[in-house]
């Protein structure tokens, strides 16, 4: 079971807890945390040293550059790759963006990880403060021009479109939002280090619906070094939405919501993160 990182406030508050999906450089029992003083990738960075540490295939994606279009499913047209655009700071906004690993390979394959403030377009204090009052409805943030960031809606939508048992597993005792068969119809056919059937059909990586999911992995919000974790293992995407987190006062102007899509036979989830988080952004086109 992987372990919380020390450097790491929290992540997905109690979901992650349950579920313990944030490592510390442990996968499967072996060590893997590497530091380099190499760059961040990015026109800026959240962190303080200059210097990151990863977790996840050192010698670059499995697979090659994603090619972008647009794929229809249900009454939704969602890009069918993760965005992958360097943020331009215009009118203030925040621009803490990265390259997996520092590779850019990453970026072309998986797309760029951003922070909630710079995927949103807008300024960095929004990363600690609420920003209810600058957030439209829908909210194009870095998507191209007649597409958004996807909101809580647009993404239950999609999910509950392709779940197979057609609901959301409402008996789950954190009040988390979870489809469990969906999973398997999302995931990309390539680019994933678990697909293929194993003790659960949800390892399969179908495709159905041409979404193509590609698990981008994240960066956690860190004051001291940034890390990268579980790229080709885990996916997270940002919402537009933000979350109250009533149950830590402290941080409870500090969160959004993200989509969660594992490469185990976990279901997909929505949850809250740090906005400071470096997550993927898969953009979704106006109605």
């Amino acid at each position: 079971m992987n372990l919380f990182s020390t450097k790491t406030t929290t992540i997905f508050g109690a979901a992650v807890l349950a579920l313990s999906l944030i490592g510390c450089g442990v996968i499967d029992g072996n060590e893997t945390n590497h530091s380099s003083s190499a760059s961040i990738e990015g026109s800026s960075s959240s962190s303080g040293g200059g210097g990151y540490s990863s977790v996840g295939a050192e010698e670059g994606p499995n697979i090659g550059a994603c090619i972008d279009a647009d794929v229809k499913i249900g009454n939704q047209t969602w890009k069918k790759c993760n965005l992958n655009v360097m943020p331009s700071g215009d009118n203030g906004a925040a621009t803490f963006s990265w390259c997996y690993f520092d590779k850019e390979e990453y970026c072309d394959a998986y797309g760029r990880l951003y922070d909630w403030a710079t995927a949103m377009a807008l300024p960095e204090n929004c990363g600690k403060n609420s920003c209810a009052d600058k957030i439209n409805t829908p909210h194009q943030g870095l998507c191209p021009d007649g597409y958004h960031i996807p909101s809580n809606d647009d993404w239950k939508e999609l999910f509950l479109f392709v779940d197979d048992a057609k609901g959301v597993n409402d008996g789950n005792a954190l009040g988390l939002l979870m489809w469990t068969e969906a999973t398997q119809h999302l995931k990309a056919t390539e680019g994933w280090e678990n697909c293929g059937t194993a003790a659960r059909d949800v390892y399969e990586c179908l495709d159905t619906y041409g979404f193509s999911a590609l698990p981008g992995g994240h960066t956690p919000f860190s004051t001291d070094e940034v890390e990268f974790y579980h790229a080709e293992m885990y996916g997270y995407w940002w919402s537009a939405d933000e979350k109250y987190n009533t149950l830590q006062e402290n941080t409870k102007i500090k969160e959004a919501y993200n989509a969660y899509i594992p490469g185990t036979a976990s279901p997909i989830m929505m949850g809250g993160a740090i906005k400071f988080d470096g997550f993927s952004v898969r953009c979704i086109k106006d109605n």
